[in-house]
């Protein structure tokens, strides 16, 4: 049994808990009991290792055509910066106030163990206000990325939740801006309706 199967609602076994804890020496804290991840955003999280890996680095280009007009979208050398690996260093956090914010244009890699505490904080509960906007922007980037080639719907209707809860005004353009984009790239009119 590994990490992210205690993360993702397996069985808790208390013998394999104690050896996951020895194998993964990287982890500051014996943590796997304390996480878990809201439903609403199985199967949306990018994973880098393990054995619920589902995201390969690549360089690609993704083309839509509306109305006669190209929209291309490029990735660059960088990963998704929502990329969770399961290695890093990670720590418990009792206090979120505590932790120092996320850089501007923060990536989970890059994240200090406390900070990646907060992160999985916002990960059981994405509806949490009371979570620094940085952190909520790292959730943002991966559920974007859902926008263009994965779970599109999934990822547009929890974004329509989080927009109701995450007031800061620079979430909120990004949000409507890539909202609009995914309804006219996917052509689908209807969803617009639901945000409007």
């Amino acid at each position: 049994m590994g990490l992210l199967d205690l993360i993702f609602g397996k069985k808790k076994d208390n013998s394999k808990t104690t050896s996951l804890a020895v194998r993964n020496r990287d982890i500051e804290k014996n943590v796997t009991d304390s996480l878990f991840v809201h439903q609403d955003l199985k199967d949306l999280l990018w994973i880098a290792d393990g054995i619920r890996k589902n995201y390969t680095s690549d360089k690609k280009q993704e083309v839509y055509e509306v109305g006669g007009i190209k929209l291309i979208f490029s990735s660059i050398n960088r990963d998704e910066p929502s990329l969770i690996y399961t290695k890093l260093p990670l720590a418990q956090i009792d206090n979120i106030a505590d932790v120092e914010r996320p850089p501007y244009y923060p990536n989970y890699s890059q994240l200090s163990p406390q900070q990646k505490g907060v992160y999985w904080k916002l990960l059981s509960n994405p509806y949490d206000s009371k979570i620094d906007i940085g952190f909520v922007f790292i959730l943002y980037y991966g559920l974007e990325r859902h926008l263009l080639n994965g779970n599109y719907e999934k990822a547009f209707r929890l974004m329509l939740k989080l927009r109701d809860i995450h007031t800061n005004k620079s979430f909120q353009q990004y949000l409507g801006n890539a909202l609009i984009l995914t309804c006219l790239c996917r052509q689908r009119a209807d969803l617009a309706f639901e945000f409007m």
